[in-house]
């Protein structure tokens, strides 16, 4: 009996011990199949989001702002990076009445990155696209903070000469003006839509309700809604919808 037993005992562990190996092996092969599927998944999902990058930037055309031509990025080398930017095709330059890099200090002249983007472009006017902008205090005379008709009709022109140019692809309104109903505001900037010396305009630091009124502004004049708005605490959900929209970013930094 007693041996009956012990052969019983190692017939039951014999059973066990292939139960077990079994067990394992099947874990081992859904652990596999599962890191499998999910390296397949992975896959394709980097190949999709790849694939929406390259299409983002297709849609996008990428531009670099020149708030540190000046100081510490001295002429020589801001003019070569312009250049070389082209060159890899870059041509969107971004630049303000106000920008002159680190040397800049509140109500200082600027002007400083707009003259070394002039001489970047010249002879080769055309294959850039240009921004500035105005609004930011660069004086002491009323012309030279925020955006009235007659700041707008002077900066712009300040702005021109410093850029040789005799037009600039997109005009920015810097930031909110307290002092200027958005009517005249507007009426301004349609003026030099029509004369040609912005071929398109935009607002940066504005709130939701004052683009809505800037907006609103524009339709009852007529004139071509701001191409680019870049605006506090706004996300593109919040944007204002319907035929004046836009390209509506939330971005306070320039």
């Amino acid at each position: 009996m007693k041996k009956f037993r012990c052969v019983l005992c190692l017939l039951l562990a014999a059973l066990m011990l292939a139960a077990c190996f079994a067990g394992c092996s099947k874990k081992t092969a859904t652990s596999s199949a599962s890191a499998s599927s999910s390296a397949a998944q992975s896959t394709a999902a980097s190949t999709t989001s790849s694939a929406a990058a390259s299409s983002s930037a297709a849609a996008n055309p990428q531009d670099y702002a020149s708030m540190t031509f000046g100081s510490p990025v001295g002429e020589t080398d801001a003019v070569r990076l312009v250049r070389y930017a082209r060159e890899k095709g870059i041509n969107f330059v971004d630049t303000a009445n106000m920008y002159e890099g680190y040397n800049r200090y509140a109500g200082s002249h600027g002007g400083v990155a707009e003259e070394i983007v002039g001489k970047a472009i010249q002879g080769a006017r055309q294959d850039y696209i240009v921004a500035t902008k105005l609004g930011m205090k660069v004086g002491t005379e009323p012309v030279d903070e925020f955006t009235s008709p007659e700041a707008i009709r002077v900066q712009l022109r300040r702005s021109l000469a410093r850029l040789s140019t005799d037009y600039v692809d997109l005009y920015y309104l810097h930031r909110y003006d307290p002092n200027t109903a958005p009517g005249e505001i507007a009426r301004a900037i349609g003026q030099e839509l029509k004369a040609g010396t912005i071929r398109a305009w935009g607002v940066s630091n504005y709130s939701r309700d004052q683009l809505a009124a800037l907006l609103a502004a524009a339709r009852e004049e007529n004139i071509a809604p701001p191409a680019m708005r870049l605006c506090q605490g706004l996300t593109l959900s919040d944007a204002p919808s319907g035929p004046t929209a836009s390209r509506t970013a939330s971005r306070s930094d320039r």
